[in-house]
């Protein structure tokens, strides 16, 4: 039987929605937090950003839990509801509310500038055969898949949300009821100072219900660290954002389509030379993606794009990405159906892999 995650239905009020996780999750929640705490602060050991950055020394478990603390002022500002889910996961898995946040913040509690590599696409209905958006994306992430989840929610008030996402947070990537699609790629940057991090924003996304939503979303959101996203909406539009902590960037659609890996497309940043690609084959992922995806424009399906996703021309820098040559793989691999309400996930390499079929 094909790998799966675990798959987690919550619904009712925020508080509710984050009760339900919390009691569900319990165990996975605490070694969730020690992955944040290992891991991630692992990464930022390893990385140089000179005098400006913190001596490693202060990153003491109790300072990470403290230093959350910092980023609550701008959760009450930015998106309140979510303050309510995340009491309600502290309250249902005995943890202090400090945890709960931290596990929206993750790696961005010490600003470091490497989280996810990633391989991302949105499709139009031109470039499909059945004249539907196909968005989606290979996620690339040295992670336990037990640390992995799929979380269909579906609150109160506002659309339903079915999304892969990691254990503990309430937000992540996927879709919505009302046809939004929210998938994403990390870029290169260097030391930040404190902002939204990624996923209330993308929190604050699944709550809109066209792309003039996201947009005004975006013009209001100055983030910790940049980031690619694609989009979509139900009327069929899709869209490309390079966002940093200075500005936003959206992507010329002429093509029909957007392909996406680790480094900046569009101007200024794409001509900087101190901002190389974040992953060494990040430009090779690129090139094939957007090489096969024009070979087949017009005539692109679910079954295509899945051995699309699964291509290692190139290896080890394929876009289905294995240990080599960094330690990095393909945790999980997406294709959303956003019209028809419909998510695909792969547990791990979709070379491999089986892709499971969930509806918003």
């Amino acid at each position: 039987m094909a790998k799966r995650f675990l798959f987690l239905k919550v619904e009712g009020s925020p508080f509710q929605i984050g009760l339900q996780i919390g009691e569900s999750l319990k165990e996975r929640i605490s070694l969730s937090i020690n992955q944040i705490l290992d891991y991630e602060l692992g990464v930022y050991k390893k990385l140089t950003f000179g005098e400006e950055a913190p001596p490693i020394s202060t990153y003491t478990k109790e300072y990470i839990f403290n230093k959350a603390r910092i980023f609550l002022p701008l959760f009450k500002k930015y998106c309140p509801q979510m303050l309510m889910e995340l009491r309600g996961i502290a309250k249902g898995s005995n943890i202090d509310f400090e945890q709960a946040l931290l596990l929206q913040i993750r790696g961005e509690i010490v600003y470091a500038a490497a989280q996810f590599g990633c391989t991302s696409f949105a499709l139009s209905r031109e470039a499909t055969s059945n004249n539907r958006v196909l968005i989606g994306q290979n996620w690339d992430y040295p992670i336990e898949s037990d640390l992995l989840m799929v979380l269909h929610v579906i609150p109160e008030e506002g659309p339903r949300r079915i999304m892969m996402t990691f254990i503990g947070l309430t937000s992540y990537l996927g879709i919505n009821s009302e046809g939004i699609g929210n998938f994403a790629n990390a870029l290169p940057w260097g030391w930040c100072e404190p902002g939204i991090p990624h996923y209330p924003f993308w929190w604050r996304i699944f709550q809109q219900k066209h792309m003039a939503g996201i947009r005004d979303i975006v013009k209001k959101t100055k983030p910790v660290q940049p980031k690619n996203c694609v989009f979509c909406d139900a009327n069929g539009e899709i869209a490309d954002l390079e966002m940093t902590p200075n500005d936003s960037i959206w992507l010329d659609p002429h093509e029909g389509f957007f392909v996406h890996t680790n480094h900046f497309l569009g101007e200024p940043y794409s001509n900087k030379s101190n901002l190389p690609p974040l992953m060494g084959d990040s430009v090779p992922r690129y090139n094939r993606l957007k090489a096969l995806v024009k070979e087949s424009y017009g005539s692109i399906t679910v079954s295509k794009m899945q051995k699309f996703l699964s291509d290692h021309d190139n290896y080890p820098t394929s876009i289905c990405r294995h240990e080599e040559p960094d330690g990095w793989f393909t945790s999980a691999s997406m294709i959303a159906e956003p019209e028809l309400g419909v998510l695909h996930v792969c547990a791990g390499n979709p070379c491999s892999g089986e892709y499971i079929h969930y509806t918003v």
